[in-house]
């Protein structure tokens, strides 16, 4: 009996290690991916003024997170955007999950006085009650369409982000976290910013 607890003891000891080694090769393999930023940062606050907030590449999965692009020119020398007819400014930043190979656009407006400036901010899992930009449609166009179990195939997902001559890359620790609830919360970020187009009702 006492050798039959020893090898229950052993079982229990190599599959824990087994899963800590596990956990540890997911964290390096996402680590390697995680390049330098070129003219983007990222932060779980919006950023204040001209000047970027706290940057970080890592974040956890119910950590808020925004972004900044910036250039040495105007945005009207870079990106080269159009007005559309109500006034607006569309844009969109290309975003792909580098670990599980998913990708779509963020799509939002600029203002046309922003065009002058040599940066902008942007949501990318925003705090509902500091949200940064109108989002034309919820489950195509914002970052949260990202989060669920059938995406999230691998819980530490590298994001590489893409507008012009901006990059940026970040890594979301996603174990142990609430799917649903996140994606909750982003859709109530969602509503509270979303202006409606013509003949949409406002949610």
């Amino acid at each position: 009996m006492k050798n039959f607890s020893i090898i229950i003891l052993l079982l229990l000891g190599c599959s824990c290690f087994a899963q800590d080694s596990s956990k540890t090769s997911q964290s390096y393999e996402a680590a390697s991916k995680v390049k330098a930023n070129k003219n983007m940062v990222f932060a779980r606050t919006p950023s204040e003024s001209n000047k970027p907030g706290n940057a970080t590449q890592s974040f956890k999965g119910d950590d808020f997170i925004y972004g900044r692009v910036f250039f040495s020119q105007p945005l009207k020398e870079v990106l080269f955007l159009e007005k559309n007819d109500e006034g607006h400014i569309p844009t969109d930043v290309f975003v792909e999950d580098l670990t599980n190979h998913h990708s779509l656009y963020i799509s939002f407006d600029l203002k046309e006085e922003e065009m002058d400036k040599n940066y902008f901010d942007f949501d990318i899992l925003p705090d509902p009650a500091r949200t940064l930009r109108n989002s034309k449609q919820f489950d195509t166009g914002r970052f949260s369409y990202f989060i669920n179990e059938e995406a999230l195939e691998n819980r530490m997902p590298v994001f590489k982000l893409t507008i012009g001559d901006a990059t940026g890359y970040f890594m979301v620790d996603f174990r142990e976290i609430n799917l649903q609830q996140v994606k909750a919360r982003d859709l109530d970020a969602y509503k509270k910013a979303h202006v409606p187009t013509e003949g949409e009702e406002k949610e």
